[in-house]
């Protein structure tokens, strides 16, 4: 498999090898996959951890009428939060600051908060 890189990329690779943290660019790059993989992890856990927290709050009765969650979703997508909110993750990831905790407040974790099944 040949795979491209952008050249900040490229340059970055060159610069982990050449101050010797790795033998070979592959290794950059199979570590890199590593993490990638153990991030999918963690979110497939997350994920998996909040569909069990929603399930149990339905067993529980703790719901939200849906014409209410209509409602509220509707105002929500008026108020221009939403966007506000996209555009400040996408500048974020952009500066390369991207932190996983900055970046979980986006539209739809924000409409989670507010209509919070617990």
């Amino acid at each position: 498999m040949n795979v491209s890189l952008t050249e900040p990329m490229e340059k970055y690779v060159r610069q982990k090898v050449a101050v010797g943290e790795y033998e070979t660019a592959i290794e950059v790059v199979r570590e890199a996959l590593r993490f990638l993989r153990q991030r999918d992890e963690v979110w497939k856990a997350d994920v998996r951890s909040k569909i069990t927290q929603g399930m149990e709050s339905i067993r529980a009765g703790k719901t939200v009428p849906a014409a209410r969650v209509k409602t509220e979703m509707a105002a929500f997508k008026r108020s221009g939060r939403r966007i506000a909110a996209f555009d400040e993750g996408l500048r974020t990831f952009a500066r390369g600051k991207a932190d996983e905790k900055k970046l979980s407040v986006s539209p739809v974790n924000e409409c989670k908060a507010k209509l919070r099944f617990d």
